[in-house]
């Protein structure tokens, strides 16, 4: 028998239970090991989706995220345009 939770339930519940037991209550710019453990998480955690922003981006549209814009590379040619080319 399979219960109803799915991975991001388990995860929901974990966070609410660890939020439950560790109440962080240190003052603004605390250096304690639990304060620099809570924002390297956070650091990481948005860093990930960040992350996975872009590889939905690229994988949306690849011509489009992995062209350059005109004004940061004028004079380089799209990779796609290349391709096309030689296949030609």
């Amino acid at each position: 028998m399979t219960s109803g939770l799915t991975s991001d339930g388990v995860a929901a519940f974990f966070d609410r239970e660890r939020k439950r037991m560790y109440k962080i209550r240190h003052p603004n710019g605390c250096a304690c090991v639990v304060c620099w453990c809570d924002d390297f998480h956070k650091r990481m955690q948005a860093r990930n989706e960040a992350r996975a922003a872009r590889c939905r981006q690229v994988l949306a549209n690849p011509e489009i995220a992995l062209t350059p814009a005109p004004d940061i590379f004028p004079v380089q040619v799209s990779f796609f345009a290349q391709l096309d080319e030689v296949s030609q």
